[in-house]
């Protein structure tokens, strides 16, 4: 299974063009460039994982 960043719950955005130092600006952060929402890089990547999971 292929991880890509991905803006979770808010918008669904995938950030798989994007230099990762636009969206992760340090080890712990991250930015949506979509929908401007920020949130620990490690906890929305669980967020991630659930919802696959889920569905």
């Amino acid at each position: 299974m292929l991880l890509l960043s991905t803006c979770l719950p808010d918008c669904g955005f995938v950030h798989n063009k994007v230099r990762k130092e636009v969206y992760r600006p340090t080890q712990e952060q991250f930015k949506c460039i979509n929908c401007k929402h920020e949130a620990n890089a490690d906890l929305n990547a669980a967020r991630y994982i659930a919802m696959d999971d889920i569905e």
